[in-house]
């Protein structure tokens, strides 16, 4: 049980590290991204300096749902948790 734990918070950061510069070129290659200069002019609230990818929240949403199926067993409340969790 111990061993599962620590396997996991090693899984879940591993996955997120290899993960996010895959989501991040694919969302830039997509053009799928938020231009602050363009956000700025329209709604006057933007923070950020430089053109920022729409999918930040995915790579997170993932690692957590593949570190989930491996440790956790299957059952009818996680299927109900993770199927409302989905993006």
């Amino acid at each position: 049980m111990i061993i599962k734990f620590f396997i996991s918070i090693i899984l879940l950061p591993s996955f997120l590290f290899f993960s996010t510069p895959l989501f991040r070129n694919f969302f830039i290659a997509r053009s799928w991204v938020e231009n602050p200069q363009t956000k700025q002019k329209k709604t006057h609230n933007a923070t950020a300096v430089s053109i920022i990818p729409r999918g930040g929240g995915l790579p997170i949403y993932f690692a957590i749902l593949v570190t989930t199926l491996i440790f956790l067993p299957l059952d009818r409340y996680l299927i109900g948790i993770l199927l409302a969790s989905l993006p």
